[in-house]
């Protein structure tokens, strides 16, 4: 009868949230981002205890990049030791894609880190922000109507309101025809100011560029690109 699996990290620090963060926001973490904040023993007990995985990988030009990824397990762990709920699943086709991103996320000061956007929370921010318009929209229909109101500013209530609805239907249609797509994460510059960042490959098309600064705008925000 086989032995049970031992547990080898007993208990977790600061230094272990870190990682924890980085991995769950950004998919993959490279190896030497992992170990200038946690030792190679202990990643190898996180490997151990099954919450990391090795994601190495050799490019057709035999350069190889090595990285850690949560498994299942750790993406569980994630949310239930450190509450992180949102955990980017890494992309099988690009992993020097997702480690580019991990990356960005382990540059970014400790406190900006947990400010930083998963793209599965920046369509939740998305489509929040199109609630919001609608909201909006409502309330000027109900202005520009409003007999209590003069004349003239019925009609500068209405002018806004064929406006905010023509821009409206218009980010409706593109969401509809996949002219929208979320970037890989969002995170809070040294101004405040919360920018969107995408990874580029070569597989990239002018298309699916253009559909990540048009999501950019709808939320408002100035996109950064990196080329890998």
């Amino acid at each position: 009868m086989a032995k049970p699996r031992v547990s080898k990290i007993k208990k977790v620090n600061n230094r272990d949230r870190l990682i924890f963060e980085a991995l769950a926001k950004g998919g993959v973490v490279s190896k030497e981002d992992v170990y200038s904040v946690i030792s190679k023993t202990r990643a190898s007990h996180w490997e151990h205890d099954r919450y990391f995985k090795d994601v190495s990988y050799n490019t057709n030009g035999n350069k190889r990049y090595e990285g850690f990824a949560l498994t299942n397990e750790g993406r569980k762990y994630a949310e239930k030791q450190f509450g992180i709920s949102s955990c980017t699943r890494i992309k099988s086709s690009s992993v020097v894609h997702d480690m580019a991103v991990g990356s960005k996320i382990m540059s970014l000061e400790e406190d900006k880190r947990g400010l930083s956007r998963t793209e599965e929370q920046l369509w939740d921010k998305f489509y929040e922000e199109m609630r919001h318009r609608k909201e909006q929209i409502d309330e000027l229909d109900e202005k520009r109507l409003d007999q209590s109101l003069s004349l003239q500013e019925r009609e500068q209530y209405g002018k806004e309101w064929l406006e905010a609805d023509k821009e409206y239907s218009r980010i409706e249609e593109m969401l509809k025809n996949g002219e929208l797509s979320a970037p890989d994460i969002s995170y809070v510059n040294e101004a405040g100011e919360e920018v969107c960042y995408e990874v580029l490959t070569a597989n990239y098309g002018q298309e699916e560029i253009n559909a990540k600064i048009e999501f950019a705008k709808v939320l408002n925000m100035e996109i950064e690109f990196e080329q890998v």
